[in-house]
C-alpha cells in the first residue's frame, strides 16, 4: 500500500506547495487527509493533479475558497464549475478594460510638454479618463 502512497515531503517537493500548505489544505477541503503512515503524512499520486490545478486556479486569482467552490462543483454536479470559471473571466476581462484606459490616460499625460501635471489642459477637469480628441 505505501508503494502506492508519496510521503508528504515528496508531494511538496513534486508540486511546489509548502509541506504546511498541504496541511491546510487538508483543514480547508481541498485535498483529502493523508494517511499517517510512521507518523507522517502520505498522499495517493492522483492529489498532484489536484494540487497543480489548486495552483493554476490561484495562479489565475481564485481565492481558496472560490477552488474549494470549484473542486466541489466540479465533483458533485453537471458543469456550474463552468459558471464560476465564466463569472472569474468576465471580472478579468473588466479589469483589463480598465487597465487600459488608464494606460490610454497614462499615454496621454505623458504626450503633454506642460512643465507641471496640474496645469495640464489634458488631465484637468477630466480625472477619470483622458481622450485624445482633448
Amino acid at each position: 500500500m505505501t508503494g502506492d502512497l508519496l510521503p508528504i515531503d515528496k508531494v511538496a517537493k513534486a508540486s511546489g506547495v509548502a509541506s504546511s500548505a498541504l496541511r491546510y489544505y487538508e483543514r480547508v477541503g481541498l485535498i483529502e487527509e493523508g494517511s499517517k503512515i510512521g507518523g507522517k503524512r502520505h498522499y495517493p499520486r492522483d492529489v498532484l493533479n489536484r494540487l497543480s490545478m489548486i495552483r493554476t486556479c490561484q495562479t489565475i486569482g481564485f481565492s481558496l475558497t472560490e477552488i474549494a467552490s470549484l473542486l466541489h462543483e466540479a465533483e458533485e454536479s453537471d458543469g456550474s464549475w463552468q459558471e464560476i470559471a465564466a463569472e472569474r473571466r468576465n471580472k478579468i476581462q473588466r479589469e483589463i478594460e480598465e487597465r487600459q484606459a488608464w494606460l490610454r490616460t497614462l499615454n496621454s499625460t505623458l504626450a503633454c510638454a506642460c512643465p507641471q501635471l496640474v496645469e495640464c489642459p489634458r488631465v484637468v477637469g477630466c480625472p477619470l479618463l483622458v481622450t485624445s480628441d482633448r
